[in-house]
């Protein structure tokens, strides 16, 4: 009977303490010698909880030198990798600021996003991109800047809350109070940087989706 290379014998190790195992379903990328091949003395570093990871990425963006690669099957340009002590947007530096600033600093940043023409309507995984665009921002009475920062993002809608009309959810009166404003603004932002970067105005910064990478 031959024997099938697929399927092979693995060792798992039991607590005995427990009485309990884990295991996983096989990968197979291992057999793919040509073009996965095998690496060794890597090092590792496993984080228990999402605080330590951020954390990390932030680190390892501010002390990029050279590139900095992300793949992933969302990008918030909005999110604060570092949390600060305060109770609204931002409470940290930003995702995006931090590629602006590391673009800024001549590292090439490369971000590739799960995004399909088929599943864009429901893959809400880039916010500023996937949805909330806000058609406020093209009235007339916006500022026609193209500064993005999420501090500046702030200081506008702060200075023209009061006499803009706009479309958020769930305000019947349609305007923007001072407690909405760092929820909106935080979609500005975010629409603001995906803009930006998508059409080639952040310097250093190339961002790709999986419908624009089969274009390519």
């Amino acid at each position: 009977m031959a024997t099938d290379p697929i399927r092979r014998i693995e060792t798992t190790h039991i607590d005995e303490m427990a009485r309990t195992a884990t295991s996983t379903t096989q990968w197979f990328a291992e057999n793919l010698h040509d073009t996965h091949p095998i690496s060794h003395n890597n090092q590792l570093k496993v984080f228990i909880c999402g605080e330590e990871g951020f954390a990390d990425i932030s680190t390892e963006i501010e002390k990029a030198k050279e590139s900095i690669d992300i793949v992933a099957w969302g990008f918030d340009p909005g999110m604060e990798l570092k949390r600060g002590s305060g109770h609204t947007w931002p409470r940290g530096k930003t995702y995006g600021d931090l590629l602006i600033e590391a673009a800024a600093r001549g590292v090439k940043v490369r971000l590739l996003v799960w995004l399909d023409k088929i599943l864009c309507g429901i893959t809400k995984n880039m916010p500023g991109h996937s949805h909330g665009t806000h058609p406020w921002r093209t009235r007339a009475d916006f500022p026609n800047d193209r500064t993005i920062g999420a501090q500046h993002s702030l200081a506008i809608l702060k200075g023209i809350h009061k006499d803009l009309r706009q479309y958020i959810h769930g305000n019947a009166n349609g305007y923007i109070t001072a407690e909405m404003v760092p929820l909106v603004a935080r979609e500005e932002y975010c629409h603001s940087w995906y803009d930006a970067a998508l059409h080639g105005r952040l310097s250093g910064i190339e961002v790709r989706t999986r419908e624009r990478v089969q274009d390519v």
